[in-house]
């Protein structure tokens, strides 16, 4: 298969969607690793993870101060959850496009910048945590959601829907 083929398929750009779902599971895997290799207290739960991170939660909301490692495992939680939430709407961003008919090279180009957008904010997400230096996070994140609005756009562009 020649790269002209594969830029106009747009098969390539679904193959990014379990690329996705990957990102969004490694800040979790980050943090569970971060937990077990620091020992926290409690430990690590990994038969009930949820209630685990839950009672970290918990922790800070009642105005106890949280470890460097436990504000860590809670950034990674939460660079997860929005991993998984933003997940769908990327996929059904792409299935859109397919469906107005939208050139496949300028889905994959979107799709290759996307995944790009969430790598950057993966690492920003589990690196960066205060301070204006937060805002390269915020724009990573927002330039990955306008390449979305972006495909929305111009699928109701072509009169299709």
């Amino acid at each position: 298969m020649s790269l002209q083929q594969i830029q106009n398929s747009p098969f390539v750009c679904l193959a990014t969607v379990p690329v996705v779902a990957f990102l969004a599971a490694v800040p979790h895997w980050y943090s569970i690793a971060l937990a077990r290799r620091h020992k926290t207290s409690p430990p690590f739960d990994l038969g009930n993870p949820r209630r685990w991170v839950a009672g970290l939660q918990f922790k800070a909301a009642s105005g106890h101060k949280l470890t460097p490692v436990e504000t860590l495992v809670l950034q990674g939680q939460a660079c997860q959850q929005n991993g998984f939430e933003h997940l769908p709407i990327y996929a059904v961003a792409l299935l859109t496009g397919i469906v107005a008919k939208l050139p496949p090279s300028t889905l994959n180009k979107i799709a290759i910048f996307y995944v790009i957008s969430r790598i950057i904010y993966v690492y920003l997400y589990l690196n960066i945590h205060t301070g204006m230096k937060a805002l390269w996070r915020t724009i990573a994140f927002n330039s990955g959601y306008l390449s979305l609005v972006y495909i929305f756009f111009n699928a109701a562009s072509t009169g299709l829907f």
